[in-house]
């Protein structure tokens, strides 16, 4: 069905698989499935890949059947994903040569499966909105396991939890020789929603402008808002992540001073690699880092799911609200760390330098270089 040197073409150069020098060793088809609905036929491909002597990786090629009868890559033909919403409006599943496909759906809107276009640029993923109704997030490169965008967007909606936009449908793999994958998640679709960072920005630079001696920087109802909004909604969502349960997934856990140590391992870590590509120092973070693992401090509260890539490009700011998006933590990390529990306070560390970034960036835009502010 599949002319594999075709399929293979598809990866070079594409955001989600690397540079568009990056040589391929190996190419497998592990498994696939086909769908019709009315003139659309889909198939949702997972091949793995071995590329410049690296182990081989799994990878999800959605693909759109072309009026020739050959297949080619979603981006094309992005409509040809109306079998993917009406199979999971009806909880298939569909069996593939290794394993199945699962698909699951919640509430996906009527009348919304009929027009599809990509979201702007291709990033790590392929997002595609549906009727301006729901937005759908096609995984490209995959790993065996639970996705925690998908895990958490169920939980969230277990949960009827307001802060992030509405669950809508999930599709899985599962085989006996590979196991669980999770392929692509759904949402509702927020239509006019704004990027939080541009949000500040805007109110930053509009306060650094109109700031003067006198008023000493002080704030405005605008600027004042949107932080007390980020606050509560970052408290709401913790909350949420934090509540007790039976599920070991979710189940807060104390964070002892074995699990500090560790962080105190893992961060020094990631600070020798930095400093040692970046020809840096970083002595204060070292001191910091001496005195975690002096600690004897008994127990640091809990450890909990967070968000795990915490920053103002991860909210959106809608009618409703500010709305949280993204779960699937920090794409350079393995899936096993993006799951694991932390501290509530890795999410508050990482919007507190998002928050940073954002002023720095206001100050720097200020056409008055005799701004006080600018000192």
């Amino acid at each position: 069905m599949f002319d594999l040197d075709e399929l293979r073409a598809i990866l070079p150069g594409r955001r989600w698989f690397g540079p568009a020098t990056r040589t391929i060793d190996s190419f497998e088809l592990f498994d696939y499935v086909t769908l019709t609905e009315g003139a659309h036929t889909l198939a949702l491909c997972l091949v793995k890949v071995a590329a410049e002597g690296g182990e081989p990786e799994l990878f999800h090629l959605p693909l759109a059947r072309r009026p020739d009868g050959t297949f080619g890559d979603i981006t094309e033909s992005p409509n040809a994903l109306a079998p993917l919403a009406a199979a999971c409006m009806a909880h298939r599943r569909i069996e593939g040569e290794r394993g199945a496909f699962f698909f699951r759906g919640r509430a996906w809107p009527e009348n919304a499966a009929s027009h599809a276009r990509p979201l702007g640029l291709e990033q790590s993923n392929t997002s595609v909105i549906f009727d301006d109704a729901v937005i759908l997030k096609l995984f490209r490169r995959v790993a065996v396991g639970h996705n925690p965008d998908v895990e958490v967007s169920r939980w969230f909606a277990e949960s009827n939890f307001e802060g992030a936009p509405k669950y809508v449908a999930d599709v899985s793999y599962d085989s006996d020789t590979l196991g669980h994958v999770d392929v692509a998640v759904a949402h509702h679709f927020a239509v006019g929603a704004r990027d939080a960072w541009n949000e500040l920005v805007q109110k930053l630079s509009t306060w650094v402008e109109t700031a003067t001696a006198d008023s000493g920087g002080a704030g405005t109802p605008g600027l004042d808002a949107f932080v007390d909004s980020l606050a509560l909604l970052t408290a709401e969502l913790h909350d949420i992540l934090g509540r007790n349960t039976d599920d070991p997934d979710f189940a807060p856990e104390p964070l002892h001073a074995d699990r500090v140590n560790a962080l105190a391992v893992d961060v020094r870590e990631h600070l020798r690699v930095t400093t040692t590509e970046y020809g840096i120092a970083a002595p204060s973070i070292e001191a910091w880092l001496q005195s975690l693992d002096a600690s004897d401090t008994p127990a640091w509260g809990d450890a909990i799911r967070v968000h795990g890539d915490y920053h103002l490009g991860q909210l959106l700011v809608t009618g409703e609200g500010l709305r949280v998006v993204d779960f699937e933590g920090e794409p350079s990390r393995s899936l096993a760390e993006r799951r694991s529990k932390h501290s509530p306070l890795k999410d508050v560390a990482g919007m507190m330098r998002s928050l940073s970034y954002a002023v720095g960036f206001a100050l720097r835009q200020t056409t008055d270089p005799t701004n006080t502010l600018r000192a």
